[in-house]
């Protein structure tokens, strides 16, 4: 009878909390449906800006242009496709006259389609007249929630401003019906999910439950506790003891006598610290050669000093083999992150060479220090000894169908030959003051490049050489003196500049003074990414190649690519698209007619420029 109301309790907990999971699944489902839509409609109105243009609305400044009524034509077909696309009702843009709000352009209504009558545009616009009022005075945008609005529809108001100053709103709408039946759907989908999840799993909690959490928490070779028991132990603990030991040398033990007889030897390790510990000690084994053992309270746990003695002494005979072990050690204690204390306490042991080493809060800046006085030596070294050199990946025309120039990347060769990039030692450089020199010698090896191939070639150029005064009159000085500027290309990472935008102007101006040419790296991965551009006179556009990898399978990134080619396009800025990698995303970066074309198709990174002038 106990049982069975104890069955029974647990069956109305298991119903209750599926109730709640089906309602935590209705109500996460409902903000992702939201936000997707509300990020479509953002998408939709920026697409909007760069496909309408400025130039239409500075034309609205002159009210007897007698082009513009074929230019909305124009546009409404355009902005149809658009709108159809991105899965919106409609897309619009507006502007202000002595108070009163105008219609400038529109995608067109279904019976637009078929009668083939366009609106009368330049007409007034009264639905949302309060959103629409604040986005002018305010600037900022504004999202209208179907019951708010004149129409049946979620929409956003997003202001922009022409480059003569002029200020018009890109409108972007949804039907409401979509996100409603979105939302019933998620409601009616999170119900089914808590009756089958209830119906299922009172079954499967009697037959499987119980004897599947004791396998999901047992290492399956030795019978002790996993890595998941033991963090699971660790939150029923107040104030735990963490000692994570490791086999010195067991590597070398699987290798020479086979992973049979390694198995054996972990397993007699196991069973043997199980005798060591006193019975409020646990046992884990976390990974292959590395055991956890875990009290609460300290003043009950075994001191490691104790067991590495014992260790040492014991001899392990396996067949006709007889194994002397030692081990290294990391010990923690507290309630806070001590699988991660006591772990890196076993990392500086092994680092130090001693047989144990306790936790305490110095160890996270001395391994940080360790790394950054590492690769510092190594910067040093491979100054003095010309260690460092030139890698170039060859950039493709798409109009010419060749070569047209190439992007220098900076290697480092260390002493057995490795070949090492600059995410493992650039940090180091700009720390110990040596990032200068090396971004100007690779303006002396892309310089190279130029005079030997007759080629244009990149170099990229962090912030804080920009930034940085003394830095960057060290760039100005060296490039002045030199005679194949004028086919170099200085590569900046726009999003890293936001803070410095006229500090990067002043740059960019200087350069291009001496024939220099600047291509903004990573184009594309945010909104403010088109504002920002718009101020800086630039020559290439880097598309983020994130967004190149998804055109095979994004409508969206496509509808981004068009908008970031049409912007650009507009400016007189050339695109490059990066990490093009089989012939068929070269084709789509083609038809979409981005100038050039970079990655694995047309060459990994080499040593030295190998041109390839036809399409593979």
């Amino acid at each position: 009878m106990i049982k069975l109301k104890i069955f029974g309790m647990g069956l109305v907990v298991l119903s209750l909390a599926l109730m709640v999971l089906s309602y935590y699944h209705y109500t996460e489902n409902t903000r992702q449906i939201l936000a997707h839509v509300d990020q479509r409609l953002l998408d939709g109105a920026t697409a909007l800006r760069y496909s309408v243009g400025d130039a239409l609305h500075d034309r609205y400044l002159h009210a007897n242009d007698p082009g513009l009524t074929e230019q909305s034509a124009l546009f409404s077909h355009r902005l149809t496709h658009l709108s159809r696309d991105l899965g919106l009702c409609s897309l619009a843009t507006l502007v202000r006259r002595d108070g009163t709000v105008y219609l400038t352009s529109s995608s067109l209504t279904d019976h637009e389609v078929t009668s083939g009558e366009f609106s009368n545009y330049f007409k007034v616009y009264p639905q949302l007249a309060k959103p629409v009022l604040a986005a002018f005075e305010d600037g900022q945008p504004h999202y209208v929630a179907a019951d708010q609005a004149a129409t049946h529809s979620r929409t956003l108001v997003l202001p922009c401003q022409t480059s003569q100053g002029f200020t018009y709103l890109a409108v972007a709408s949804v039907d409401a019906f979509v996100v409603d039946r979105a939302l019933a759907e998620s409601l009616n989908r999170a119900l089914i999910e808590g009756v089958v999840l209830l119906l299922v799993c009172v079954p499967v909690a009697l037959v499987f439950v119980w004897p599947l959490s004791r396998r999901l928490f047992t290492d399956e070779l030795t019978g002790l506790g996993n890595r998941l028991c033991l963090k699971r132990d660790l939150l029923r603990c107040r104030f735990p003891q963490l000692t994570l030991v490791n086999i010195d040398g067991f590597k070398d033990i699987n290798n020479f006598y086979g992973g049979q007889i390694g198995d054996k030897l972990l397993v007699r390790v196991g069973d043997y610290l199980s005798k060591l510990v006193p019975s409020q000690t646990r046992i884990y084994r976390i990974s292959g050669d590395e055991y956890a053992l875990m009290c609460d309270t300290s003043p009950r746990c075994v001191s490691v000093e104790y067991l590495m003695e014992r260790i040492n002494e014991q001899r392990f005979v396996i067949g006709d083999s007889e194994f002397r072990l030692s081990l290294t050690a990391g010990v923690a204690q507290g309630p806070h992150k001590l699988l991660e204390r006591a772990d890196l306490a076993l990392k500086e042991a092994k680092r130090i060479f001693r047989p144990y080493v306790h936790y305490s809060p110095d160890l996270h800046s001395s391994q940080s220090s360790h790394a950054n006085l590492l690769w510092t030596s190594k910067i040093k070294e491979g100054v003095e000894n010309n260690r460092f050199c030139a890698y170039f990946q060859p950039i493709y025309d798409n109009n010419s169908q060749k070569i047209s120039h190439y992007e220098s990347l900076i290697r480092l060769v260390e002493r057995d030959g490795t070949i090492v990039g600059p995410d493992f030692f650039m940090e180091a450089a700009r720390k110990s003051r040596v990032s200068s020199y090396l971004t100007t010698f690779m303006i002396d090896q892309a310089l190279n490049c130029i005079e030997e191939h007759d080629v244009g070639c990149t170099v990229n150029l962090s912030i804080d050489d920009i930034v940085d005064h003394e830095s960057r009159q060290t760039i100005i000085e060296h490039i002045r003196k030199k005679t194949a500027r004028e086919r170099l290309i200085f590569e900046i990472i726009e999003s890293q500049g936001v803070e410095n935008y006229q500090v990067i102007k002043s740059f960019i101006d200087q350069v291009h003074i001496y024939g220099i040419k600047v291509a903004v790296d990573d184009f594309g991965t945010g909104y403010s990414n088109f504002d920002h551009i718009s101020q800086l006179d630039v020559d290439f556009l880097k598309i983020d190649g994130g967004l190149i990898g998804q055109l095979n399978d994004s409508d969206r990134a496509q509808t981004i690519i068009e908008a970031i080619v049409h912007f650009a396009r507009e400016l007189g800025i050339a695109t490059i698209a990066e990490y093009v990698a089989s012939e068929e995303l070269q084709q789509r970066v083609v038809d979409l007619g981005i100038d050039y074309s970079q990655g694995y198709l047309w060459g990994r990174p080499q040593a030295q420029v190998q041109e390839k002038t036809l399409l593979p």
